[in-house]
C-alpha cells in the first residue's frame, strides 16, 4: 500500500510537470506555432526559437501576406517594409537560410495555394542551383504536405527544452520594453534585427569576407561540387524556377525574380573555381525561362566592400535600390550600374560585358573560425 501511494504520488507529480511546462509553453509560444498566443506584452519578442524553417512557416501561415518575399539569408538582410510603397500588405520576408531551389520552390507552392497571394518576390542565388545540394536539416516536406504537423504542435507544447526557451523568451521581453514601437511584432523582423545597416568596421567586413569565400568555395552545399562544373546538372534546378512562374501565371499571381547581389570577388572566385561556365548558363537559363533583374554583377556598389557585411550578403540599407528597380519605381537613387534587365535578346550581349570584368582571384590565407555574418 504505501508503494502504490509513492507511485500515484510521483505519476501526480509528473503529470503536473507536464502541465505547467505545456501550459507555459502554450502562453509564451516562443516558436510561433500557436495563433491565439502569437503575440502579448510578455512573448512579443521572440529570439530564441528551436528553428528558423519552423517559425517562418507558422508566421506566414497567421500572417496570411499578399505580398510574399522568398529567398536565402541575402533576402532576409532587407527589411519587408521597403516594399510597402510597391506591393499590397501584409508582406512577408520568408527567408530559408542556405536553402536550395527545391525548398523555396514548395514555400512558394504552399504558399500560393494556401494563402492570398499576389505578389511574390524572389531572390535567386547561384549556389542554391547547386545539383548536390541537399534541403536544409530543418526542413520537412510533412509540414507543407498536413494541416496538422503534429511533431511541432509536440515539440512547441511539451518539450522541456522548449520550457528553458520559453524562459528565456519572457526575460528577453522583460529586458527589451517588447510594447516599444520599434519591435517588430513578427518574428522575421527580429532575426536579423542585429545586422540592419553597416555596423562593422574594414577590417571586420574583411575578415568576414575572407571567410565566406573560403567556404563557398570548398564546402559541397555551396560551391564545390564537381557536378556543379557541369552547366547542364542545373537544369533541373532551372525547371523549378519555370514551374513557379507557370503555376503563378495560372493563379494571376506576379512573381518577380532577381539575382542577388555579391561582392566583386565572389564573382571572381566563382570563375577561379572552375564554375564560370555553369554561372554563365545559369543566367543564360533564368533569361530563357523570363524577363528578370541581374544584380549579381560587377558595379559600382558590388565593387564597394563597405556595402557587404561579408562577400555575399549586401547591407540592408541597398535593398531599396533593388527594389525601386524591380518595381519599376520612381525615384531611383542608386548608382545608374547596379542591376540590368535581362531578355532572351541581351543576355548574351550582357554576359559577354559582364566577362570582361572578371579579375585573378586569390584566396586570403587568414580568415577567422567564426564570423558576424554567414549563410
Amino acid at each position: 500500500m504505501h508503494s502504490r501511494s509513492w507511485i500515484h504520488i510521483y505519476l501526480s507529480a509528473v503529470i503536473i510537470v507536464i502541465m505547467v511546462i505545456g501550459i507555459v509553453n502554450y502562453l509564451v509560444n516562443p516558436y510561433n506555432v500557436f495563433k491565439p498566443n502569437h503575440h502579448t506584452h510578455y512573448n512579443r519578442l521572440k529570439k530564441d526559437i528551436i528553428s528558423e524553417r519552423m517559425t517562418y512557416f507558422y508566421e506566414m501561415r497567421y500572417i496570411r501576406p499578399q505580398t510574399l518575399m522568398v529567398g536565402t539569408s541575402r533576402i532576409g538582410y532587407f527589411k519587408s517594409n521597403t516594399l510597402k510603397p510597391y506591393a499590397r500588405s501584409p508582406i512577408f520576408n520568408l527567408t530559408l537560410a542556405g536553402s536550395s531551389v527545391y525548398e523555396q520552390r514548395r514555400y512558394i507552392e504552399y504558399a500560393i495555394n494556401h494563402l492570398p497571394i499576389k505578389t511574390v518576390v524572389w531572390s535567386l542565388d547561384f549556389f542554391s542551383f547547386n545539383p548536390i545540394k541537399e534541403p536544409y536539416p530543418a526542413f520537412s516536406e510533412d509540414r507543407l504536405n498536413h494541416p496538422l504537423y503534429l511533431n511541432d504542435y509536440t515539440t512547441a507544447l511539451l518539450s522541456y527544452r522548449t520550457f528553458e526557451r520559453s524562459l528565456k523568451t519572457l526575460k528577453i521581453n522583460r529586458i527589451n520594453n517588447p510594447l516599444d514601437d520599434n519591435v517588430s511584432e513578427y518574428y522575421e523582423q527580429h532575426h536579423y534585427m542585429d545586422v540592419q545597416g553597416q555596423t562593422l568596421s574594414h577590417d571586420e567586413v574583411r575578415k568576414n569576407a575572407n571567410w565566406t569565400l573560403n567556404e563557398y568555395a570548398h564546402n559541397d552545399s555551396f560551391l564545390h561540387a564537381k557536378e556543379f562544373r557541369n552547366p547542364h546538372a542545373i537544369d533541373i534546378k532551372l525547371a523549378e524556377v519555370a514551374y513557379i512562374l507557370h503555376r503563378c501565371k495560372e493563379k494571376h499571381i506576379r512573381c518577380l525574380i532577381y539575382t542577388s547581389p555579391v561582392y566583386r570577388e565572389h564573382l571572381d572566385m566563382i570563375y577561379k573555381i572552375g564554375l564560370g561556365d555553369t554561372y554563365e548558363y545559369w543566367k543564360r537559363g533564368l533569361a530563357h525561362i523570363t524577363n528578370y533583374w541581374d544584380f549579381n554583377t560587377y558595379n559600382s556598389l558590388t565593387e564597394n566592400l563597405m556595402n557587404f557585411r561579408d562577400s555575399s550578403h549586401m547591407v540592408s540599407d541597398n535593398g531599396r535600390f533593388i527594389f525601386t528597380k524591380l518595381f519599376n519605381a520612381a525615384p531611383y537613387l542608386g548608382p545608374d550600374d547596379f542591376g540590368y534587365y535581362a531578355t532572351q535578346e541581351n543576355i548574351e550581349a550582357h554576359i559577354k560585358e559582364q566577362r570582361r570584368f572578371v579579375r585573378p582571384f586569390v584566396f586570403h590565407k587568414e580568415y577567422p573560425d567564426s564570423m558576424k555574418s554567414a549563410e
